[in-house]
């Protein structure tokens, strides 16, 4: 990690890791390209981690201990086909999932100064764990809606 960046929510990272908990191995984005689900229309929770949007998760994640730095960061994947394919599975399996997580596909390319991502996952999702000046809202553009 460059040691003049700090983590946008580095107090929670720290407090977690602090405790046990590891932070994944993680590499500095490089035009890297960057699809993640929001609201169409402007919406609190747009680009904000899942422990940050619901602190109820954070909570279940420890009384189950599935606590992890992930709830942190952004979740991302590395193609659209990827992203709508892991959408579509979700909306299946969780019905309000489009209500909590947004009804529509964003991109935007990824650089060294906005923070550091985790190796991609076999369904292509990384995690962005983004830098304290970082502003997803400029990065991360409309593409499409999905429901």
């Amino acid at each position: 990690m460059n040691i003049l960046k700090r983590f946008k929510f580095q107090e929670d990272i720290d407090e977690l890791t602090n405790n046990g908990i590891l932070l994944p191995c993680l590499s500095s984005p490089v035009d890297l390209d960057g699809y993640r689900f929001a609201f169409e229309s402007e919406n609190i929770n747009n680009h904000k981690p899942v422990y940050k949007q619901d602190p109820k998760r954070l909570v279940s994640a420890q009384e189950n201990n599935k606590l992890t730095t992930s709830g942190y960061a952004l979740s991302c994947f590395e193609n659209d086909s990827k992203a709508i394919l892991s959408y579509e599975s979700i909306c299946k399996i969780i019905k309000l999932f489009p209500k909590t997580a947004g009804d529509s596909l964003f991109y935007g390319k990824l650089i060294a100064e906005d923070g550091l991502v985790t190796d991609f996952s076999t369904s292509g999702h990384y995690d962005l764990y983004e830098y304290n000046d970082f502003e997803p809202s400029l990065r991360f553009l409309f593409k499409e809606k999905l429901r």
